[in-house]
């Protein structure tokens, strides 16, 4: 069930539309079961982990009510069709990706306008006739299966396809192609996760997990991370080890070679700590190649043209804000140009704060659609105590700590701070499919939302706690000043990553 895909849609719905309608929505109740976690003495209620369960009938089913109401109460927006129509039209235009080159063929990905999934075309030098090689628009029929990437040997024979394996997810296949009849050869590699292929003269390295218990391929914790040697037209059951630590399963590890191929890089991280180890091993002698990258130029490839946008009827520009700790974090702001930035504009603001990622400048459609309404996108997730239980999300421990270590980088007493505020009890979570927390976790911070909300728009806020409050990271903007407005979702950085807090407040710009 695409649970991910259909809250994100109940979300929207619950934060973007409700102002727009005046009377209650009476949502499907939800069970509360007890149910106490202990973390260092303090006890957390939390009477929807039942949620945690996405596969039990139950959860189904409640997943089953909260779409009819949203799906039902969404078609009766009036202007939602023409924002909608607005949308398609801005994004139906071509795309193209950055190309890149082997042997004098080039390869460049191109979305027509509205396909789920840019396609992989191939052409003789910049000039040539581009030639369709992949279109993952055709891997499955509700489009669920993606190239996740697309490798080529040294003397291009070769490419190393990767598809999702299980839809949502972040499970890999890997499967080679022949170049020359543009085949997929019949072995499969399975079980790969946040690892590539890295080619090693008719064969590559790459990382696997064990083949997890038949049920729990979304849930069981990732362990046992292991660097394997494949050769092309062998099965997955003779490849060759290359590196396993088995003192220390959680470790992830990845070998990645240079470009000539004779230098292989093992790479071991240890979740709990940030940066990584780097091993170096000569694996030939027979020279090396070079790049001037001084001599390197740059010009056009390919340029897209979209009718529907006009960039000149906005404006960008960079503020600062401090953090909790006092880091100068970075902002941009786009709006529409002339619009009055009085504390009256609905703004989105989004933006990743942990695991070293960074948000690289890109055109979004709906963004303009909304702009386009007076909105404003400003470009912080959620803390948890219990993300580090599930799939991957004890990578992330580095960055937000873990409620089962005592001695966490003081992440464990801000959490149960937060996560005991008057009116409610347990911590809001909430992450996409597969990434550390797991998809019930979005339903478990909707039905915390509506605990606020009780149906009716605006409702007032809980009364101040003064623990919690003292020990929440604060969101300043000494540039521009802020101010807080009853009656909406509060987003904000900490110290150690951004996080939401589900109180009834937002900040706007004034």
């Amino acid at each position: 069930m695409k649970l991910s895909r259909k809250l994100a849609g109940l979300i929207a719905a619950a934060t973007v539309f409700t102002p727009t309608m005046a009377a209650p929505i009476a949502y499907p109740p939800t069970a509360q079961i007890a149910h106490t976690d202990t973390y260092f003495g303090t006890e957390i209620s939390d009477p929807y982990h039942w949620l945690e369960d996405d596969n039990a009938a139950d959860t189904k089913a409640w997943v089953a009510r909260q779409n009819e109401l949203t799906f039902g109460w969404l078609a009766k927006v009036p202007f939602r069709a023409d924002v909608l129509a607005r949308i398609r039209a801005i994004a139906n235009y071509a795309k193209y990706s950055a190309p890149f080159q082997k042997n004098g063929q080039v390869f460049s990905y191109k979305n027509d306008g509205l396909q789920n999934h840019s396609v992989l075309y191939v052409q003789q030098g910049l000039t040539g006739k581009p030639e369709i090689l992949l279109d993952p628009n055709t891997f499955a029929k509700d489009s669920t299966i993606k190239l996740e990437s697309f490798k080529l040997g040294r003397d291009g024979r070769y490419a190393v396809v990767a598809k999702t394996a299980i839809p949502g997810s972040d499970w890999r296949d890997f499967q080679v192609m022949d170049m020359a009849s543009r085949q997929m050869l019949p072995k499969v590699l399975h079980w790969i996760k946040f690892a590539g292929a890295e080619w090693r003269g008719y064969g590559f390295n790459y990382s696997r997990f064990p083949e997890p218990t038949r049920g729990a391929e979304l849930s069981a914790p990732l362990k046992g991370m292991s660097v394997w040697l494949h050769k092309v037209g062998t099965p997955q059951s003779d490849d060759t080890p290359v590196y396993e630590d088995k003192a220390h399963p959680e470790y992830f590890v990845d070998v990645q070679t240079t470009e000539d191929e004779r230098l292989a890089v093992l790479m071991v991280r240890n979740l709990k700590l940030r940066g990584k180890s780097l091993f170096v091993r000569d694996e030939t002698r027979d020279g090396k190649r070079c790049s001037d990258i001084a001599k390197a130029r740059s010009e056009v490839f390919r340029a897209p043209e979209n009718a529907g946008f006009d960039p000149a009827r906005f404006e960008s520009r960079q503020v600062f804000f401090k953090s909790r700790d006092g880091t100068r974090v970075p902002m941009f702001i786009v709006h529409k140009k002339g619009l009055k930035l009085d504390s009256r504009n609905p703004t989105i603001l989004y933006g990743p704060g942990g695991f070293n990622v960074t948000v690289n400048p890109h055109f979004s459609s709906v963004r303009v659609a909304w702009m386009e309404q007076g909105g404003v996108p400003q470009v912080g997730v959620m803390d948890m105590l219990r993300f580090q239980k599930f799939s991957v999300g004890s990578a992330r421990v580095s960055d937000y700590g873990s409620s089962d270590d005592a001695n966490a980088v003081q992440i464990p007493a801000r959490l149960l701070a937060a996560a005991q505020p008057e009116g409610r009890r347990g911590l809001p979570s909430d992450s996409g499919h597969d990434l550390g927390p797991r998809r019930p976790h979005r339903a478990r911070t909707l039905v915390r939302v509506r605990c606020h909300f009780a149906g009716a728009w605006p409702r007032r806020c809980a009364a101040p706690n003064p623990r919690r409050d003292e020990l929440r990271p604060r969101f300043e903007q000494p540039e521009q000043g802020a101010r807080r407005d009853r009656g909406h979702l509060h987003v904000h950085l900490g110290q150690h990553g951004p996080h939401t807090e589900l109180c009834t407040h937002r900040r706007r710009l004034n």
